[in-house]
């Protein structure tokens, strides 16, 4: 995130994020921190999202009706909850490259969409759940403006791709 960052000033908002430079800085440093912290974190999010939302699980043919204690060691689960957590990583290092972060989101969304009952609210939902524990595991790095930052890049703008 380097060269291209430092081209806008720290308030210029980029029209196709929505994200000024300072807020995709944000959203980039608070991840790497909190992956560091959490070397298992497609596992934590998913967990997370299944928590908060319980009734998602039922969107998941392998994992309908499974008891969440159990999940944690199903090796189908967790390489789900890998490749959940390394879309986001790709997303987050993809933030000066608009066109690139709107391209993953869109084959992401053309992947999902065959998915019987899923909708673009169980991502909203995902993105809820993926904050509430980047807040829980360092609550000190995740100030005001880092939460605003992340709730930026998961607006809705790029749901209508779903």
């Amino acid at each position: 995130m380097g060269k291209r960052l430092s081209r806008m000033s720290a308030g210029q908002v980029d029209p196709r994020t929505g994200m000024s430079d300072r807020e995709k800085r944000l959203v980039l440093e608070s991840w790497r921190r909190f992956c560091e912290k959490n070397p298992n974190y497609g596992v934590l999010l998913l967990l997370g999202m299944f928590t908060k939302h319980p009734e998602y699980l039922k969107l998941f043919r392998s994992f309908k009706g499974r008891n969440l204690r159990t999940l944690h060691d199903d090796p189908k689960f967790r390489a789900h909850a890998s490749a959940v957590g390394h879309q986001l990583s790709a997303m987050v290092e993809c933030l000066d490259e608009p066109v690139v972060l709107i391209e993953l989101i869109r084959k992401n969304a053309i992947k999902h969409r065959a998915q019987p009952g899923l909708r673009a609210e169980n991502f909203e939902g995902l993105f809820s759940a993926v904050l509430s524990e980047i807040i829980a595991s360092d609550r000190c790095l995740m100030t005001h403006d880092t939460v605003k930052a992340w709730e930026r890049l998961f607006e809705v703008r790029y749901l209508p791709l779903f």
